[in-house]
């Protein structure tokens, strides 16, 4: 009569784990689903762990997969190609403004000297409004020209990304001239010591003229 209660005891015993064992699972099932639904929406640098990769250089400026694409790779290159060149004239049209303007504001200086006044206030408030404009104007010069060279070097580096993918390599061949021969600069170092040279003279003009204000 024992051994028949140890028996039963024992079968309600396994009845009742078994119960809750498929509890266990769903609820261990449940858990993993979720889990993987929330990690299929994020990103795979999130889920490798690891920072996702910032682009240091240009290789992926390019990307050609068919025989369109490089079509349209050669209308951008000349299109890209006809900016550089037309950014280069208008900085040679804008140099001969700023010497012209230069030349005209020393012209004013000397104009204004030369007159005949009795009182001499007024020609010195008048060459030294000239000395300062022609100083300030030569410093903005400087700095138009540093932003036309960083504008051009950009261009440059995108045209000869380009021609890593056409036959001839034009601008590439220029530039490592330009190494060889230490003028890889967008703008020569002439081009870019004249409008120093003028706010040095005005600078000079204008220490002239609080030493010697009877020049006039």
């Amino acid at each position: 009569m024992s051994s028949f209660k140890k028996v039963t005891g024992s079968v309600c015993f396994m009845n009742k784990n078994i119960k809750k064992a498929p509890q266990i699972i769903l609820s261990k099932s449940w858990l993993t689903q979720g889990y993987d639904s929330l990690t299929s929406i994020l990103p795979n640098w999130v889920k490798s762990g690891k920072p996702q990769p910032l682009l240091s250089n240009m290789a992926d400026f390019v990307e050609l997969k068919d025989i369109k694409e490089k079509i349209l790779l050669l209308e951008q290159y000349r299109i890209l190609s006809e900016q550089v060149n037309k950014v280069s004239e208008n900085r040679e049209s804008m140099n001969s403004f700023w010497i012209t303007l230069n030349g005209a504001i020393l012209g004013g200086v000397s104009y204004i000297k030369d007159m005949h006044i009795n009182n001499p206030n007024p020609k010195n408030l008048f060459i030294w409004a000239l000395v300062l404009f022609g100083f300030f104007l030569s410093i903005l010069w400087s700095q138009t020209l540093r932003r036309i060279a960083k504008d051009i070097e950009i261009k440059n580096a995108m045209v000869m990304e380009m021609e890593k993918f056409l036959p001839a390599k034009i601008f590439t061949t220029s530039y490592q001239i330009k190494v060889k021969t230490r003028e890889k600069g967008s703008l020569s170092s002439t081009e870019k010591n004249i409008p120093l040279l003028f706010c040095l003279g005005y600078v000079i003009g204008g220490l002239v003229l609080l030493w010697y204000p009877n020049i006039l």
